[in-house]
């Protein structure tokens, strides 16, 4: 199940807490990229430390810290699941 996770973040995709979305410069289902962590009630270390924007910004130059902190956040997300 975690090499799901780090496949997906290879991929630019992250799980949004009901699926996998894609990172993208337009952000995710039409919204706003802006400030705004991968998802509000994430306590991971990507949405902590950078915004939607900034880590679709890195996605979009290919920059690896955008699939590191992906990453992150795609193991953080599954063991919240895993630990219920």
């Amino acid at each position: 199940m975690s090499d799901t996770a780090q496949e997906r973040a290879r991929e630019g995709q992250f799980w949004d807490g009901g699926g996998w979305a894609e990172l993208t410069a337009g952000g995710t289902a039409g919204e706003s990229t802006g400030g705004a962590p991968l998802l509000d009630t994430c306590g991971c270390r990507a949405c902590t430390t950078a915004a939607r924007g900034y880590l679709a910004h890195l996605w979009a130059m290919r920059e690896i810290t955008a699939e590191h902190l992906l990453g992150w956040h795609n193991l953080y997300q599954l063991l919240r699941l895993v630990e219920g």
